[in-house]
Formats: C-alpha cells, sequence, structure tokens
C-alpha cells in the first residue's frame, strides 16, 4: 500500500513494480493487483498503517509549535478543493481532513478524516490537541484561523502549556465567559497586532504541507469504498511524513528511531 501511494501507480501497473522490487522489498513471492486492492479493507493493515504513523514521528517529539487547517482531497481529476470552496462545484466528492503540522519540520503530528466533506472542522480539535499532546513533549504556540476561534479551543491550548493564536472575527467578544485563554488572546491582538500576527503567520506550514501532499499523489483518491478510501488517505500521509523525514535527516542532521545514532 504504501509503495502504491509512492509510486503512484494503479493496481495493475503496481503488480509489475512489485515484481521489479521484490528483492529489495523482501517480499517472497509475487502479490497480485487484487490483494492490494483487498488490503485497503483489511482491518489489520489499518492497525499497521497507524502504528507506522506514529513511528515517524518519534523522532520529531522536541517539535513545540503547531497549526492546524483543513483540506480536501478529490476522487476526480476534474474536481479540486478551491472551486468546491467558492461555490463553482456543489456536486464533487472529497475526503476532508483535518491535519496538525508541526512547524519546525513540517511533518503532520495528528489527522482526522471527516464523516462528510460538509462537517465543521472545529469539533476536531479536541481529540487532535490529545494527539498531539501525547506524540510530542510539549506545546508552546499552536495556530488556526477562525474556523477553529472558540473558547473552549482555547482552553485546550492553555491546558497544555501552550499559547493559542486563532484569528478572530468580525463579531468577536472580549467576554471570556470563565476561559482566561480567550481573553489574554483577544487583548493580546489588542495590544500588539504585529507581534500576534508574526506569530499566528507560522500557520502558513499547513499550506506548504497540503501543498506538497497534493502535489506528490497528483492522482486523486481512487478507493470507491468510504472506509478504503479513507486508509489511502492514511497512506498518503505517511508517505508525506516519510519523505519530510527524509528531508530533515539531511538539511537538519535529524535523527529518527529507525536509524541507529553515530557513535
Amino acid at each position: 500500500v504504501l509503495v502504491q501511494q509512492y509510486m503512484d501507480l494503479a493496481n495493475r501497473r503496481l503488480e509489475g513494480c512489485l515484481r521489479l522490487f521484490s528483492e529489495k522489498l523482501g517480499l517472497l513471492r509475487c502479490v497480485g493487483y487484487k490483494e492490494v486492492e483487498r488490503a485497503y479493507g483489511d482491518p489489520d493493515v489499518a492497525v499497521i498503517l497507524l502504528a507506522f504513523f506514529d513511528l515517524t514521528l518519534q523522532g520529531v517529539r522536541d517539535e513545540s509549535v503547531f497549526a492546524v487547517d483543513s483540506t480536501g482531497l478529490s476522487t476526480s481529476i476534474k474536481d479540486n478543493w478551491e472551486s468546491f470552496l467558492v461555490g463553482k462545484r456543489r456536486y464533487s466528492v472529497f475526503e476532508k481532513i483535518v491535519c496538525v503540522v508541526g512547524h519546525r519540520y513540517g511533518l503532520v503530528s495528528a489527522f482526522k478524516a471527516l464523516d462528510s466533506m460538509h462537517e465543521g472542522e472545529c469539533p476536531a480539535l479536541r481529540p487532535l490537541l490529545g494527539e498531539v499532546a501525547a506524540r510530542h513533549d510539549r506545546v508552546d504556540l499552536f495556530c488556526g484561523d477562525s474556523a477553529y476561534l472558540s473558547r473552549e479551543n482555547c482552553a485546550l491550548v492553555e491546558a497544555l502549556g501552550g499559547v493559542p493564536r486563532f484569528y478572530p472575527k468580525k463579531n468577536t467578544s472580549l467576554r471570556s465567559f470563565g476561559c482566561k485563554a480567550w481573553q489574554d488572546m483577544l487583548l493580546s491582538f489588542i495590544h500588539d497586532s504585529q507581534a500576534w500576527l508574526e506569530e499566528y503567520h507560522h500557520r502558513y506550514v499547513c499550506e506548504s504541507a497540503f501543498s506538497a501532499l497534493k502535489r506528490r499523489c497528483l492522482a486523486p483518491l481512487r478507493r470507491r469504498t468510504e472506509s478504503r478510501r479513507k486508509l489511502e488517505v492514511v497512506a498518503r500521509i505517511c508517505v508525506y511524513n516519510l519523505i519530510r523525514l527524509s528531508y530533515a535527516r539531511w538539511t537538519k542532521n535529524l535523527q529518527t528511531p529507525t536509524k541507529p545514532k553515530p557513535k
């Protein structure tokens, strides 16, 4: 599954690719294209991919600045997420995902595939923050656009020891309703807007991650069954994290658990 997403191949073409690289992959027998197709519906494969996703983050536990945003992965080459947002196409089918991305290394630290492309993004932040806290040592700064603006989300970030930076809306009020983090964030925006926006600008890392993810996998999602399509999304995110780890290894001298540390 990971080879298919990395090479961006259809099932039948993948079969030939696996024959070519069978020695390097350690395959004891040839894998048919139907076996690959059925793998997307295998719950054991889903568990392995999610465990592999956790493994890609073991080397970046020192990441402390994060941003959250959402995007949609298309199921047709005729559609794109931007056209859907501006209302040009209303009958498209997308897999909408919410991702938390680390600023220093650009890896996806947590993600959630929503049940519907019309589902709201704000409620998804609570479980994602829990995953980020479990996979990283600390949270210093957390950024997001106005879609994630809520007192509850500000309180959740503050509970982790971080500073929330969610872009305010026109009708945003200073009333805290018991959430001090909400009021502190807005007062900071009023007193020094430039410094506040410099911190908020760390959110650009999400746009960079989505751009890299979609340019790496130019083909639309190929699975027709919803559960298999969501597993395809997981595999693409794993491939993206692997590529970012490789980049960080050469540019930032990052040591990962999959590589022995030099003596």
